[in-house]
């Protein structure tokens, strides 16, 4: 929700909507509540794997093809890993292991950037950023908190979690394609 403190001390606040042409941000915090790209709120209570944000098979049109996967454990339920793929490479962040990253298996200390510059992660306080030259940046905290900002290019082109970032909250929690959707069903291992 967006909130303006107006004369008075009067706080008026409604849903966040991403303006054309600026970037928008996808949330999670402390692993159960999320807010889409377009402002859409929800919580996700049981310990799995879940596609947060990604691009659709589509044509991209000049964006970089990315993936964010987030895993929370069994034995919390704050987020556990955060999991990204673009440029061909895997950059695992595990609040277990802070300070360091695990990129395409092998750990390394932060800071850290791919030799072309494209990918690079730091610490930031309590926080570590992972960012992508013209794609995502993710700021994942400790507690399970993470946020995903993607440039405007992207609207329209997103799947998962965030849901499409076209502006419209409405349509978020949607399948990507018409039909039935199967019965819900537990993660395996979350009892």
């Amino acid at each position: 929700r967006c909130c303006r403190c107006h004369a008075g001390g009067q706080v008026v606040c409604k849903p966040c909507r991403a303006a054309r042409g600026r970037p928008g941000v996808c949330l999670a915090s402390d692993g159960r509540r999320f807010r889409t790209f377009d402002g859409t709120t929800f919580h996700l209570p049981d310990a799995c794997t879940y596609s947060m944000v990604g691009t659709g098979m589509g044509r991209l049109r000049g964006v970089w093809p990315f993936e964010v996967v987030l895993e929370k454990g069994p034995r919390t339920p704050e987020l556990r890993r955060v999991l990204l793929r673009v440029h061909g490479h895997r950059f695992d962040l595990d609040w277990e292991d802070w300070g360091n990253i695990t990129v395409d298996g092998v750990r390394r200390c932060l800071p850290f950037a791919l030799t072309n510059g494209r990918v690079r992660a730091f610490a930031r306080g309590a926080s570590v950023v992972l960012t992508v030259r013209g794609g995502p940046r993710l700021l994942f905290g400790l507690g399970g908190h993470l946020s995903v900002e993607l440039p405007a290019a992207y609207r329209g082109l997103t799947r998962g979690l965030c849901g499409n970032f076209n502006g419209n909250a409405s349509d978020d929690l949607q399948l990507p394609r018409p039909g039935p959707c199967g019965a819900p069903h537990p993660c395996p291992g979350s009892g």
